[in-house]
């Protein structure tokens, strides 16, 4: 009974670590996407800034190099201006009412982005440390601290179960833009 127990832990405690480091990839390639993303829509937000300051569809480098802080100041003014004040701007109400458009879409998908990546960031590592608790447990039972340990690893193993579906729910899911 002992020697069936001590597999099945073995087992289990070797599912563990593949979800683990299953997870930890999948996490970190999401993670790296999410950062791709919002790099596109940090450079988008630069163009579209940079249009309005010069009226031209074609990037000017110096505005396409200012700081990222310096830009979402400025699309912020740009969303806020009114219709009274487009009058006033260089270029025509109808092309900065598009450019306003597309400033905001570009913001809001900015904006969500960077929730969805702090989001994962926050989750994956407490799911890591979760498993290697997990881990812990199987194997300090596997040198045979206790039995009780045993009950806790599968315990422990329903908990990873349950948290594996979570986070596969949250990386699957898509930023909302």
């Amino acid at each position: 009974m002992t020697d069936t127990l001590a597999t099945a832990l073995s087992t289990l405690a070797q599912i563990a670590a593949t979800l683990a480091a299953l997870i930890g990839f999948l996490g970190l390639w999401k993670l790296d996407r999410l950062r791709r993303d919002q790099d596109e829509a940090e450079r988008d937000l630069h163009y579209l800034v940079a249009r309005a300051d010069t009226g031209a569809a074609l990037s000017i480098p110096g505005l396409m190099s200012r700081p990222m802080e310096e830009t979402r100041l400025l699309a912020k003014g740009l969303m806020a201006v009114t219709r009274e004040e487009r009058n006033f701007w260089g270029t025509p109400p109808e092309d900065f009412e598009s450019l306003q458009q597309d400033l905001c879409t570009t913001w809001h998908r900015l904006e969500a982005l960077a929730d969805a990546r702090q989001h994962l960031a926050r989750w994956l590592p407490r799911f890591l440390i979760l498993t290697l608790v997990i881990l812990l447990l199987a194997f300090s039972f596997l040198v045979g601290i206790s039995k009780f340990i045993g009950l806790l690893v599968i315990l422990g193993i329903v908990l990873l179960a349950v948290a594996t579906g979570l986070m596969v729910r949250k990386m699957a899911k898509e930023p909302e833009t």
